[in-house]
Order: structure tokens, then sequence, then C-alpha cells
């Protein structure tokens, strides 16, 4: 005779064995890493609005198993670099102020505003963020710091101008619900802008920009 699987162990007649059949290793969720950044002195922003839209987002869509929101408050200018090795997201979302210059506003060890020069973010990506996929940069005037980053990232999301805190919260809603939906990149971005027009009319043509090509990045496999 053969042997017999009794429950979760393996008998062998005769000279038998016990063991276990080890079920396959569960493959842990990707991380999305949301940092958040409203130094004291800069207008106040509906952060938790925002993190809460993408949030329901990612956890209703059909690959909510394989995508974790983690998130970073408050983060000061030298916060990405224990971030990006720790955590390994595949996305970076930053909700927070930049400057007509084309940076993005930080907090110094005070909690008071830093703006940080776009060669130096990207240079954090490009030496500890090699797991990164994609960035969106949520903010007013991010696309120099978009270009920058995405020199060493497939593909950021920027700003060419002053954008409203509720139509940011409303872009993120509909660019995470089309990433927990499996869509590529490309595709989110697009939703993104769409779910903006439907509630406040169409935005300018390159009100928001996605520097890299988006078209093969997914963030759920």
């Amino acid at each position: 005779m053969g042997d017999q699987v009794m429950g979760d162990k393996i008998v062998q007649k005769g000279n038998y064995t016990i063991g276990k059949i080890e079920a396959p290793a569960r493959r842990q969720p990707n991380q999305v890493l949301i940092l958040t950044a409203n130094p004291q002195g800069t207008p106040q922003l509906r952060v938790d609005r925002e993190m809460r839209a993408i949030s329901m987002a990612i956890n209703s869509g059909l690959h909510r198993e394989r995508l974790r929101v983690v998130t970073a408050a408050d983060v000061r200018y030298y916060d990405l670099q224990h971030l990006l090795p720790h955590e390994n997201p595949v996305a970076v979302h930053f909700i927070g102020h930049g400057n007509q210059a084309g940076g993005i506003v930080l907090s110094d060890d005070g909690g008071y505003p830093l703006a940080v020069q776009p060669e130096d973010v990207a240079g954090t990506f490009q030496h500890l963020g090699q797991s990164v996929r994609c960035v969106v940069l949520n903010a007013c005037y991010t696309r120099a710091q978009a270009k920058a980053i995405a020199v060493h990232v497939p593909c950021v999301v920027g700003t060419t101008m002053a954008i409203r805190d509720d139509l940011a919260a409303e872009f993120a809603a509909g660019f995470y619900t089309a990433i927990s939906a499996g869509r590529s990149v490309d595709t989110a971005f697009h939703v993104g802008r769409n779910r903006v027009a439907l509630g406040s009319g169409p935005a300018g043509d390159d009100d928001v920009v996605l520097e890299g090509d988006g078209r093969k990045i997914y963030l759920h496999d």
C-alpha cells in the first residue's frame, strides 16, 4: 500500500515517518509609503482627508491583499534616508507643500519649513530607492522635482502649478482606485485626472504630469 495522508501529516506504512505538509510561504504585500509634511508656518493641509482617500481606494480594490499602506508623518529632511531601505516601498506618495523653485518643503528638527533641492531628493532615491517603481508628489509646483527623481525611478507624478487640497485628494483617490484594481501607473494617472474632472470639470492638460513611461509599471505584482 502507498502512503496514507492524515490531516497535515504523512504516515508511511512500515518504517514510517511523520512530517507536516508545509503550506507555500505567503507573499508579503507591496508597501505604499505615504509621507506627510506640514511644517509650522505653512498653510494647513487636510492631510487626513487625502490619507483616508488613499486607504479607502486601496482597501476596497481587487488587489487589496497585495498592497499595504505605510505612513510617516511630519517628515524631516533626513527621514527618507531611513524610510526607503527600511520599508522597501514600491510607491512613495508625498502630501505636503512645494515651492515655485521646484523643490518640496520638509521640516527641520524644530518643525519649521526647509525647502529641499530637487537634485538632493533625487539623490536619495538614486542610492536608497531601488525598490521604488512610482513616486507621486501631490503638492504644488513639483514638476522639477518629478523630473529629477524620474532619472532614477520609472515614473513620477508631479504638478506644474498650485493645486487645491481637495483636488489633490480627489486625484489620489482615483489614482489608487485604479492601482488596486490592477491597472498600470499610466492608466491610474489618467483615472486620477478623470476623477478630478468628474467633480470639478476638466483640468488643464499639463496641470498634473507623469514623468516616465508608466504603461508597463504595476504596483500590485
